[in-house]
């Protein structure tokens, strides 16, 4: 039971970041994001589901959408606690048809409530590699 609590709370984190980052802007990324289609979203969202929850770091998930020929993939950099919270570190690599790969990590931490709340988006250095094939 508590693991369905925790599956339904870590979905609906998902949602929310996937909410910001169907956005015009993405604060501290220096631009405008990209605009996802829906189906691009939710393959990116079933990705990172995957990435965050028990995973090791270092995890890599993979998604694509044929149709829009968009795809990226999803890594747990690092697991940690913060002010007693757990947190995801994830980096997201996004290679939409058209238009300049997107690369950016999230910072994601557990709430009292046991959803995940995204604190923090920023661009890496550009030395973190590209999206592996």
């Amino acid at each position: 039971m508590a693991m369905r609590r925790y599956t339904r709370n870590l979905i609906g984190a998902l949602l929310v970041l996937g909410a910001s980052l169907a956005s015009a802007q993405m604060t501290g990324l220096g631009g405008t994001f990209p605009r996802l289609e829906p189906e691009d979203l939710r393959r990116m969202q079933e990705a990172a589901r995957a990435g965050l929850d028990g995973a090791a770091e270092g995890t890599r998930r993979s998604w694509e959408n044929p149709e829009t020929r968009a795809r990226g993939e999803v890594e747990l950099l690092r697991s940690f606690r913060r002010d007693g919270r757990s947190c995801r570190l994830v980096l997201h690599r996004l290679v939409l048809s058209g238009q300049e790969p997107w690369v950016f990590r999230s910072t994601l931490c557990r709430t009292p409530e046991g959803g995940w709340q995204v604190l923090e988006r920023e661009r890496p250095h550009p030395s973190v590699p590209e999206l592996h094939d």
